[in-house]
């Protein structure tokens, strides 16, 4: 069957260089619609309130040129630590989410999500900081570093954390585990959320299978944003 462009728009914000690459390899290799802003960093990392800046501008476009679909994707390590930030962060998800924002949060950091496509069973880890869980990334991918040259050339990056869709599945289900456990007051619980765009990014997929064949069929179909609005995305 002949594949025609796929019409949706998906819009993701990356605090940081890793994600960035992580969602742009996904975007490239599976041929999921969606387009990366801002632009791979400059610097290390960014900073969730300027995508929020950016986010606004993407918001008060008419609904007919606005993105179809949001994310922000964020570490939450350095934020939980001082609780009048984390306060402040919250206030904001609360705020966005209302209007539409898909937030996907990792604490520490999004190599924990890296760290789940590797470990044999689940098991709650208590990671506070990148450099906490360096460690544990270190003893399966050997010599991890956040740089454009690991990502590229490394073959067990490459083979086990962006192609392995076994692996994939497996941190998908370590996710979902990590994100219902609720952690007892101080208790560090680490958690990503990594996976809610992975099924969105399928279901995107799937809505574009069925578009193309009511168009084929001339079966009307309702634009993608109602159609997830009722079905309680």
């Amino acid at each position: 069957m002949e594949q025609r462009p796929l019409e949706y728009t998906v819009k993701i914000y990356c605090e940081g260089f890793t994600e960035w690459y992580y969602f742009e390899w996904l975007r490239t290799n599976n041929r999921f619609k969606f387009s990366m802003e801002p632009d791979i960093p400059k610097n290390s990392r960014s900073s969730y309130k300027k995508n929020l800046k950016l986010i606004d501008k993407e918001l008060r476009k008419n609904p007919q040129e606005r993105a179809d679909a949001i994310f922000l994707v964020i570490d939450t390590d350095t934020l939980v630590k001082n609780k009048a930030q984390y306060a402040i962060y919250q206030e904001a998800k609360e705020k966005y989410k209302k209007q539409g924002v898909i937030f996907i949060e990792s604490h520490p950091c999004i190599e924990i999500w890296f760290l789940y496509h590797l470990m044999d069973k689940f098991a709650r880890t208590n990671f506070e900081t990148y450099e906490a869980l360096r460690p544990a990334i270190e003893n399966v991918l050997t010599k991890y570093e956040k740089t454009v040259r690991y990502y590229q050339k490394n073959s067990l990056f490459r083979e086990n954390i962006l192609k392995s869709q076994t692996n994939r599945e497996k941190a998908i289900d370590f996710s979902i585990k990590a994100c219902k456990y609720e952690p007892i007051e101080n208790e560090i619980a680490n958690y990503t959320e990594v996976f809610k765009a992975i099924h969105f990014f399928r279901l995107l997929q799937k809505f574009a299978e069925i578009r193309l064949l009511l168009t084929e069929n001339y079966v009307p179909m309702l634009p993608f944003n109602q159609m997830s609005r009722a079905i309680n995305l």
